[in-house]
């Protein structure tokens, strides 16, 4: 689909008009054929990461499925964190996976500890 633009002349022959015709792609053509080539898929730490990721945002709302959910969460972003270390060599990566393992070892832990069993002594329960 082209573009049609029109100029007008300066000078004493005004009334002509000037026009050029310019070959730009369609809205469609931007939006089917943006990428000609792919790339060839990434690392199986990728593949992984991005599974596990999917898996922990499928997590039940109960307190198990908190569980679940952290250590998901944690397992993908270790592999992410493999990923960006060994294959790609993205250090800000590493270090951003790495905060996330620590922050989702935390809520891990306190979810953990808050589904402790609670017993009392025989003496104390009666």
């Amino acid at each position: 689909m082209g573009l049609l633009e029109t100029t007008r002349l300066s000078g004493p022959t005004s009334d002509l008009v000037n026009v050029t015709a310019h070959e730009r792609p369609s809205m469609w053509d931007l939006y089917l054929h943006h990428c000609p080539k792919w790339r060839p898929m990434n690392h199986v730490f990728f593949q992984v990461a991005n599974v596990l990721f999917l898996l922990s945002f499928l997590a039940p709302h109960t307190p198990s499925g908190l569980l679940w959910l952290r250590v998901a969460l944690m397992l993908a972003c270790a592999f992410s964190g493999m990923w960006a270390w060994s294959v790609e060599c993205y250090l800000d990566a590493v270090l951003w996976n790495s905060a996330f393992i620590l922050i989702n070892f935390v809520y891990f832990s306190v979810q953990f500890y808050l589904m402790r069993p609670i017993k009392f002594h025989k003496d104390i329960e009666e």
